[in-house]
């Protein structure tokens, strides 16, 4: 340790850069043990002092007063010199005069202490080492009274380090001692790369039930052990969760860990330790650069992800992938997404132009749900629907999509644009809520927006499950003026006593009888049945999913006059369908020909 310069005595902050405010949010420094330290120093009669806990190589001050630093190297150290000898109590008079402290820094240098006082704090059953000291510039002795109550203090102490810092089943840092320790680490290091690894017992806690807690707790203490030393001296070693270890080094080149050997080495300490219970290793590993705004929090869970869910067979060693990382939390930050929280991103409702071959005219537009999300760009709805649907949040979900198709015709119509009606598909789980209907109608209310300008779509298979409940909430929603489509017909089940027990204005055709129509005899008698239930119930028939011109032509000739699909538009963002309700009206045709539609569509 070096002396304070004037501008770091008293209690110095950490996780300060030299540029000026904290970069990283993790401290390293612990300021609810700074009450002891300060007493230490009082009662001792000190001018500096510290608790400071002594790892192979370096030692971690959590808490200091007096001293900037949160990390030094261990060698030459008072504090080693007594954890080495396991001094309960250690006290020098005048380093200055002692050879083995006089080359020290703090002793050497200005303003040259003189008084150590120290006392080793035996937690976790002595595999976590560490002191609580004093320095002061004038020789002297303590009194006996001020030792007693120094004692009694560093018995305090490691009560508290014991509580904070101590894993009582391993012996190892636990997750928050981990972190804080690293974070000092990361900021006073040179080397450009840390390197994260997560070393997870696959199952471990269920065989801990089984085989007891304390033969548990052996394991997990011989475990420990043999990662410390394949770790060696520069590792950071924690026990930061149930059966998971996590090792940091700070690197320059290759990894210096053999982390299949690594692996081996645990599974065998395992098996054999539980009487051949076999346990499989996961490691996953994360690398990334050092910079000033690295978050170690999310490096520690990207390697603990990578270790219990990454890609790779069981038992191997997993690089981490940012991609999946990133997509493995969307089902998490979905809800903060139907929240409107920023740091999410926004779910936004983009439109797909519905056209009419005989007019060229636009005649409506499906409202298809998009996440806008910060890290992974434009989602669609197969990456996080079912992930809704999964948490009980898909009736939350639609709501909140109907909410801004009415936020956004609203604006389109004080903006003087006039938007033709909007198709809204529906999950069978929010066609049967109670409260769907009034939620509806007071969707409508709050936005001014007629049910007019709204369709329903009612996939075919969840009238096939069960049409019968959803009776009332249709004739609710016609009373509202709301349209009501059945989406992707052939797809169900062609429940025919389903269609026949409600009206139903438009039925839609999914796209896989109508993509390659033209060219595929078995997909074109299909369609020619379902045009035909469509004649048969009166209702309109519109296309999905039009992609190719062969395809046009022959749904022309059989009559076919609504579509939607590639070959005229793609899904369009709220910015995009204004300036598309804009042309239209500037145009001021009432019909055009289709190629002049397309080029209307398609001037984005």
């Amino acid at each position: 340790m070096r002396a304070p310069s004037a501008a770091e005595s008293g209690a110095a902050g950490a996780g300060k850069t030299a540029d000026g405010p904290e970069a990283i949010s993790l401290d390293p420094h612990d300021s609810r043990l700074d009450a002891i330290t300060a007493l230490a120093v009082e009662v001792g009669g000190g001018d500096i002092g510290g608790i400071s806990i002594v790892h192979r190589s370096r030692l971690w001050l959590p808490s200091r007063l007096g001293i900037a630093e949160t990390l030094l190297p261990r060698a030459g150290t008072f504090c080693s010199w007594v954890v080495d000898n396991d001094l309960t109590w250690f006290e020098v008079e005048d380093a200055r005069k002692d050879e083995r402290f006089a080359s020290n820094p703090l002793v050497a240098g200005k303003p040259g202490y003189a008084h150590y006082a120290a006392m080793s704090l035996a937690t976790c059953n002595g595999s976590l080492r560490a002191t609580l000291w004093t320095m002061s510039v004038r020789p002297r002795r303590l009194s006996d009274a001020q030792i007693a109550r120094l004692r009694a203090l560093a018995g305090l102490t490691a009560e508290m380090l014991q509580l904070r810092y101590c894993d009582p089943a391993s012996g190892l840092l636990n997750r928050e001692a981990f972190l804080r320790q690293l974070q000092a680490i990361v900021e006073q290091s040179a080397q450009p790369r840390l390197v994260v690894a997560c070393v997870e017992l696959a199952g471990f806690c269920a065989l801990d039930g089984q085989l007891g807690r304390g033969l548990g707790e052996a394991i997990l203490r011989a475990v420990a052990a043999c990662l410390e030393d394949r770790a060696g001296e520069r590792g950071l070693l924690g026990h930061v969760g149930p059966g998971q270890f996590a090792i940091a080094l700070l690197e320059d080149g290759e990894d210096s860990v053999d982390y299949a050997g690594l692996r081996a080495a645990v599974e065998h300490i395992v098996t054999t330790m539980s009487g051949s219970h076999r346990t499989t290793v996961h490691i996953g590993i994360r690398r990334e650069p050092v910079t000033p705004d690295l978050d170690l929090e999310q490096v520690l869970e990207a390697a603990g992800f990578v270790a219990a869910a990454g890609p790779g067979e069981p038992g191997a060693v997993r690089l981490f992938d940012r991609m999946e990382f990133i997509r493995s939390r969307l089902r998490y930050q979905l809800q903060g997404a139907l929240r409107k929280d920023a740091g999410v991103g926004a779910l936004v409702a983009h439109y797909q132009p519905q056209v009419d071959l005989d007019s060229g005219g636009v005649i409506g537009m499906e409202a298809l749900v998009r996440w806008e999300h910060p890290e992974l760009g434009l989602l669609g709805p197969a990456q996080f629907v079912p992930q809704a649907e999964a948490r009980g949040e898909i009736f939350q979900l639609d709501m909140h999509v109907m909410r801004a198709v009415c936020e956004d015709l609203r604006a389109w119509r004080v903006a003087g644009l006039e938007p033709p009606p909007v198709a809204l598909n529906f999950s069978r789980t929010s066609l049967r809520n109670p409260a769907f209907a009034d939620r509806v109608a007071q969707v409508l209310a709050d936005t001014g927006v007629p049910g007019q300008l709204l369709e329903f779509e009612i996939t075919e298979s969840a009238l096939a499950e069960s049409y019968k409940p959803l009776h009332e909430p249709i004739h609710a929603l016609r009373a509202l003026g709301v349209r009501i489509a059945v989406d992707d017909f052939g797809t169900g089940l062609s429940n025919l006593d389903a269609l026949n027990s409600f009206h139903f204005d438009r039925l839609k055709v999914d796209r896989q009888f109508v993509h390659g129509v033209a060219s595929n005899p078995r997909v074109a008698g299909l369609f020619t049945l379902i045009q035909g239930i469509a004649e048969i119930f009166g209702a309109e028939l519109l296309c999905e999913g039009l992609e190719e011109e062969q395809d046009l032509r022959w749904l022309e000739a059989r009559g076919v006059r609504k579509v939607q699909g590639w070959y005229f538009c793609k899904a369009l963002a709220h910015e995009e369908v204004s300036l598309l309700l804009g042309r239209i009206a500037a145009d001021g045709r009432a019909t055009r020909g289709l190629a002049e539609l397309r080029a209307l569509l398609r001037f984005s």
